[in-house]
């Protein structure tokens, strides 16, 4: 966690990581909306077969992942929030302590 914070610090680019979190926020807001639609549903589960024959098995895998974590949620609002929130609080953090 010292070199984690000491890093942060280092490289220091506060606007570049307030960008980052904000990104976080809007991309989960987009995969929650997109993770009740019946059709990206249905296309991510064709993708299946070719994703195994081209070798990118593991990252459909994990898109799957995402996408039906997602969509168990119904709604993802306090989740992404609590996570916006956290990565907020710790980049004041990183950067107010010396």
């Amino acid at each position: 966690m010292d070199d984690y914070a000491a890093a942060y610090r280092q490289v220091g680019d506060r606007d570049g990581r307030e960008l980052q979190i904000r990104l976080i926020g809007e991309t989960g807001e987009a995969l929650d909306a997109l993770a009740h639609k019946t059709f990206a549903g249905a296309a991510l589960k064709l993708m299946h077969g070719p994703a195994q024959l081209a070798g990118l098995g593991a990252l459909h895998a994990f898109l799957e992942r995402g996408f039906n974590a997602f969509r168990s949620l119904r709604r993802a609002d306090e989740f992404l929030e609590t996570i916006v929130q956290r990565e907020r609080e710790l980049m004041v953090s990183l950067f107010t302590t010396v």
